[in-house]
């Protein structure tokens, strides 16, 4: 039996999606990324720094009218993500 890996998000980014528009909004930007972060969320670039929580991230690139996105997410020890933030990402 395959187990099925969990992908939440956060009250953060949750609150973070609803001020760019909310999550239906954002939808065609998050479906290009979901069956990586569902196979293997340990394939994301990480982030290396003290100064943050967050272990990776993944940049959407803009579709339509919804901007480029950087999207902050943790693998728990289970394999679990759970997307912290969410917010527009201009330099890309």
């Amino acid at each position: 039996m395959v187990r099925r890996r969990e992908i939440v998000f956060s009250i953060e980014c949750s609150k973070a999606a609803e001020s760019l528009g909310g999550f239906a909004r954002l939808d065609p930007a998050l479906a290009p990324i979901w069956d990586g972060l569902s196979r293997n969320p340990y394939g994301f670039e990480t982030i290396q720094t003290d100064y943050s929580n967050v272990s990776r991230y993944v940049v959407t690139k803009r579709v339509r009218d919804i901007p480029a996105l950087i999207w902050l997410f943790n693998v728990d020890d289970n394999g679990n993500v759970e997307i912290v933030y969410v917010e527009g990402f201009d330099e890309y």
